[in-house]
């Protein structure tokens, strides 16, 4: 048991935390740990059976026959045969030039490559074709209007204009937080609005590189209303797969951007609730990438802009993960599937 003096400190530094990170007012807690840790894939395996039927040729040839079956059965539009389907990005065996690199940036095919938009595997294949065959609503629908409108929110602190958006399945995906060399143009812009919010409503802001989420919790694993996201998550994590349930490979970036969302949506909420403005950062600070507010965002309030950490937990809760930009092209990872 905790000696009275370490509970009374851990009382006062949860008090401390929660006086600038209060509870978003429309979080809905369960529903979001439920949805990231078992996103509503239901016809996951229906699909994959597809995919089965006459498994043979090249993967070309398997995923023209996937989009085929599955129009047939009315699972995805017909236009997924014309173009019409969903934009890919990935590894290329054709032109090899084509991916999202470790730091968040899109790399695209060569011009003349048969390749491009398309997925680059049949597993990619069969996970974004059960993405997009939901009822009532589809999740690929859902994930790139929650893309844009993300974006279009990011766009008054220097995002590019939205251009679209990029579907990839990536084992490992790209950290689109840390500090790689190679940064994608979303990374500082992602951290402006946390940072211009922490900027007036703690003495000292700590939102950098790796520091601003809670994959191990740290600090904000003394908030009640973060425990009540990152806790359930933990225990679906660990526990024992439920057969014919799909249920996400967790990795560390994915923790790390939920954290850093959370923590975005709670500061925002917190600068319009003291009706705080955006300000100038201290002139004799060292001043990084993310610390560039633009001049026409200084002295307006939180409140008159758009919240960009809506959309953002919205889409992270529909199973795609934002893990690079270039150009206004934004890249949504799909969840990888734990097997039976």
């Amino acid at each position: 048991m905790a000696s009275p003096k370490k509970t009374a400190s851990k009382s006062k530094r949860t008090n401390v935390l929660e006086a600038s990170l209060p509870r978003p007012p429309e979080l809905d807690a369960r529903g979001l740990a439920e949805r990231f840790a078992y996103p509503a894939y239901t016809r996951h395996a229906e699909v994959r059976a597809l995919a089965a039927l006459g498994a043979k040729g090249t993967v070309r040839a398997r995923i023209d026959a996937l989009f085929e079956r599955c129009v047939a059965r009315d699972l995805i539009s017909s236009t997924w045969l014309t173009g019409g389907a969903p934009r890919c990005i990935g590894p290329c065996s054709k032109c090899r030039n084509a991916g999202v690199s470790p730091g968040g940036t899109i790399v695209a095919h060569n011009a003349d490559c048969p390749e491009t938009d398309r997925p680059d595997s049949l597993e990619f294949a069969v996970s974004l074709v059960a993405a997009a065959c939901e009822a009532p609503r589809s999740a690929v629908v859902d994930a790139e209007a929650l893309a844009a409108e993300w974006m279009n929110a990011l766009a008054p602190w220097g995002a590019p204009p939205f251009r679209g958006v990029l579907w990839t399945y990536e084992a490992h995906p790209p950290a689109l937080l840390a500090g790689w060399d190679d940064l994608c143009d979303l990374q500082p812009v992602l951290l402006r609005p946390a940072i211009a919010a922490a900027r007036v409503l703690r003495p000292t802001p700590t939102l950098w590189y790796g520091e601003a989420s809670a994959p191990s919790y740290g600090a904000l694993g003394d908030l009640p209303w973060m425990l009540e996201v990152l806790e359930p998550i933990d225990r679906a994590c660990r526990a024992r797969k439920k057969s014919g349930r799909p249920r996400r490979v967790v990795n560390e970036p994915d923790i790390e951007l939920l954290g850093y969302a959370l923590e975005g949506a709670s500061l925002w909420h917190a600068a319009i609730t003291a009706g705080a403005k955006v300000r100038a950062m201290p002139k004799n600070r060292r001043r990084i990438a993310s610390e560039e507010i633009p001049d026409a965002l200084l002295e307006a309030k939180f409140s008159a802009l758009a919240d960009p950490w809506s959309p953002l937990l919205a889409l992270l809760a529909t199973g795609a993960f934002p893990v690079g930009s270039t150009g206004g092209w934004v890249a949504l990872n799909l969840a990888q599937w734990e097997s039976d």
